[in-house]
């Protein structure tokens, strides 16, 4: 489950991440993704099909979800030094602040990502575990980096075609 590990400013340590998060306008759900197969949960060289199968086994859900929030289409990226070239240069973009046209929305299947952002006056860090889907509302300065293990297999929701867009922020956002 997401916990948050840094916020300014330092208030109380948020004892409920889900409370926390939507005090702040951001969306957030655990999935329990046991019923994926293995390979599919666990594998970081997944084949176009087995990239497909897993979307196509969480369907269910993603539609509710798309249909709740008027996303249009979603994908599976997969970051991890094995199978993304130059991975810390991949990495570059993500790393500095931007914001979207469109919410940021992301289930995570595997690995972990810390998101920061700056919503509603504050300044936090979550740390997203499988399982964890967040929507971060479009306009909502963040940025994200992979933890330790620098591994990420996510799905990502679309609210348009166009998909992934960012809109770079001053440096001194943060």
């Amino acid at each position: 489950m997401a916990r948050i590990v840094e916020w300014k400013p330092k208030t109380t340590c948020p004892l409920d991440v889900i409370d926390y998060l939507t005090q702040h306008g951001v969306y957030y759900e655990h999935w329990d993704l046991d019923h994926l197969p293995t390979r599919l949960r666990t594998g970081w060289d997944l084949s176009g099909p087995e990239r497909i199968a897993t979307i196509e086994s969480l369907a269910d859900r993603l539609g509710r979800v798309a249909e709740s929030f008027g996303y249009i289409s979603y994908d599976l990226v997969i970051l991890a030094p094995e199978v993304t070239p130059d991975l810390d240069q991949a990495l570059e973009t993500y790393r500095k602040p931007h914001h979207h046209s469109e919410d940021e929305v992301r289930l995570v299947i595997d690995g972990e990502v810390a998101y920061t952002m700056t919503a509603n006056g504050a300044t936090f860090t979550v740390v997203l575990e499988p399982g964890d889907l967040i929507s971060i509302p479009a306009g909502v300065s963040h940025f994200f980096e992979l933890t330790q293990g620098q591994r990420l297999k996510a799905v990502r929701l679309f609210q348009s075609q166009a998909g992934w867009v960012a809109q770079f922020d001053p440096l001194g956002v943060f």
